[in-house]
């Protein structure tokens, strides 16, 4: 599948479920309209992750050179106002993940979704500067 035709079908798929994630609530109670919808934002940040852009700078300067007519709300958009607007959408990003992972687990019960986010156990260091061991203990003492 080619960049296009990704962006697209994400894009429907995910305003297609917009309306029965948010169920008539309001996401915003005060201010301007945003220049991107939500379904925009959130379309934008599956292709950074499919893209593999992992700095809002390099997303940015892409989708501008590359896919304006996809999201032509991006002209003049500040890098900063999409972060935030993206932020702000994380209990809605959380709904979308919870109804995408049901959708998928009733399909294809053989196919499963695995989160692999790095945990930071414990930071590394030099076997002399650790401190999960006594001098004593490490010099057979």
């Amino acid at each position: 599948m080619n960049l296009d035709d990704f962006i697209i079908t994400c894009f429907c798929l995910i305003d297609e479920m917009m309306p029965m994630i948010v169920k008539e609530q309001r996401l915003r109670t005060r201010g301007p309209a945003p220049k991107l919808s939500d379904s925009e934002v959130i379309t934008i940040e599956i292709v950074r992750s499919y893209l593999g852009l992992s700095q809002d700078k390099a997303l940015f300067a892409y989708l501008q050179r590359h896919s304006l007519h996809f999201f032509p709300g991006l002209d003049g958009l500040h890098r900063t106002t999409f972060v935030r607007q993206a932020a702000n959408l994380w209990a809605i990003k959380e709904r979308l993940w919870c109804a995408l992972r049901d959708q998928m687990i009733t399909y294809d019960s053989h196919m499963s979704i695995i989160d692999s986010v790095p945990v930071p156990v414990c930071r590394f260091a030099r076997a002399h500067r650790s401190c999960s061991l006594s001098r004593g203990s490490q010099r057979g003492l």
